[in-house]
């Protein structure tokens, strides 16, 4: 992963337009590289998270989004490259 590089984020079945979805991202070993918070693109559909940090070793690397509620619930996407 290249620094400042945009990730579409999105939680199949969870109305992100109402919860605020962050996205850490992690090495392969599972240490933490970044994380921030994705912005709402202007459709109020798709979020993007944009990348500060270079990792030269995708493969096994980790992205997740996590969107909470008001109440706490959370709903999560993993995905490993």
């Amino acid at each position: 992963m290249q620094g400042s590089r945009e990730i579409p984020v999105g939680l199949p079945g969870i109305c992100a337009d109402r919860y605020p979805i962050n996205v850490p991202t992690q090495w392969s070993d599972g240490e933490l590289l970044e994380k921030g918070n994705a912005v709402q693109q202007n459709n109020g559909i798709d979020w993007t998270y944009t990348t500060t940090q270079a990792n030269a070793v995708l493969t096994g690397s980790k992205i997740s989004a996590i969107a909470t509620d008001v109440p706490g619930n959370t709903g999560t996407l993993v995905v490993t490259l």
